[in-house]
């Protein structure tokens, strides 16, 4: 009886389990129980969107900057800024070191001395030394760089290679036109005196006159005027 009854009412007790099945599925999703989709028109109605720009605030400068700059047939006036150095920091430079000083001079003796003269049949010599060597010699003859004009008893007379006549006392030493000069080295706090033609720290002397010295380094070209410090003037 019991199973005429299944068979009989099978088609209701199916439907009636599936309606059951459905009933707990919508239950379960209007609790959240399942995954549902979004409703991207419900999302997107609660949304505030910024309006896109026009147009990209500074780009009108920057394009006309580009073709200001392409219009230029060459860079040479942001060159000369480069050089300058203008964009980098500002800083005082350390006072330059001298490398010597000029602390003051003296007149160099002369290196030719009238020793005396020997008065013979042909005629008066006269000795006279130049620097280390003694030369006994005649009127018109020539010593190393003078030429002998006068012997007299007293005194001689000599003319330079430059053509300049210079009179000698006997046995006296004159003062000549060149000067010692008296230099400081920085780096090595030395003073030293020296003459023209002098090398002093691969530098060679020039010339020296009472208010400079003027010095050539042959290996590099350069050259340097050094004045006398103004308290020695």
């Amino acid at each position: 009886m019991k199973k005429n009854f299944i068979v009989t009412y099978m088609e209701k007790i199916v439907f009636f389990l599936l309606f059951i099945a459905a009933a707990a599925l919508f239950g379960g999703y209007q609790r959240g129980l399942y995954l549902k989709g979004i409703d991207v028109q419900k999302e997107l109605a609660n949304c505030k969107f910024i309006s896109p720009p026009s147009s990209i605030e500074g780009i009108d400068a920057y394009k006309e900057t580009i073709v200001e700059l392409s219009k230029a047939a060459s860079f040479s006036e942001y060159e000369a800024y480069f050089e300058r150095q203008a964009f980098r920091k500002f800083f005082i430079p350390p006072p330059i070191v001298p490398l010597f000083k000029y602390k003051g001079c003296s007149p160099v003796y002369m290196d030719i001395v009238y020793k005396g003269y020997i008065q013979s049949l042909t005629g008066v010599v006269g000795q006279i030394k130049v620097d280390k060597r003694n030369y006994f010699v005649k009127e018109k003859e020539r010593i190393d760089d003078y030429m002998v004009v006068k012997i007299r008893k007293d005194y001689a007379i000599v003319e330079d290679a430059a053509g300049k006549e210079i009179r000698l006392p006997l046995r006296e030493r004159i003062l000549g036109d060149d000067y010692q000069a008296v230099l400081f080295i920085t780096m090595t706090k030395e003073v030293v005196d020296v003459k023209r033609g002098d090398i002093v720290e691969n530098f060679k002397i020039l010339d020296i006159a009472p208010t400079c010295v003027v010095l050539y380094n042959e290996s590099t070209h350069q050259r340097l005027v050094i004045k006398l410090e103004a308290e020695k003037r």
